[in-house]
C-alpha cells in the first residue's frame, strides 16, 4: 500500500490508462488478500482456546500480583490499536472503492 500511495502522489496525474489499470489490479489483489487474512484470523477455530488459555492465565497472575491483569490488558490494548494503525489506510480504499461505485 505504501507503493500506491507513493504512486498517487508523483505518477499518478500522467500515467497511461494501462498504468493505472496495472496498479488497480494489484491494489485490489492486495484488498482482496488482507479480507482474506482477517476472515480467516476470526474464523480461526484455535482463537477460542488461546483466548480461554489467556484468561486462565490472566487470572492465575492477577491472584498472584493484584492489578496485574489490568496492566496486561493496557498492554494488549495498545498492541491491537497499532495492529489496526497498519489496516487503516486499507479501510479507507475500500470505503472510497464502496462510494465511487455507489456514484
Amino acid at each position: 500500500m505504501s507503493y500506491f500511495r507513493q504512486w498517487i502522489q508523483t505518477e499518478a496525474a500522467g500515467a497511461t490508462n494501462k498504468d493505472m489499470l496495472e496498479v488497480k489490479a494489484e491494489v485490489e489483489a492486495k484488498l482482496a488478500e488482507s479480507q482474506r487474512q482477517v476472515f480467516l484470523k476470526y474464523l480461526d477455530p484455535r482463537g477460542a482456546y488461546m483466548s480461554l488459555a489467556e484468561t486462565i492465565v490472566g487470572v492465575g497472575i492477577d491472584a498472584l500480583v493484584s492489578g496485574a491483569g489490568a496492566i496486561i490488558d493496557l498492554m494488549r490494548q495498545r498492541s491491537k490499536e497499532k495492529q489496526k494503525q497498519g489496516l487503516r489506510w486499507q479501510a479507507f480504499i475500500l470505503q472510497a472503492r464502496a462510494t465511487v461505485s455507489d456514484v
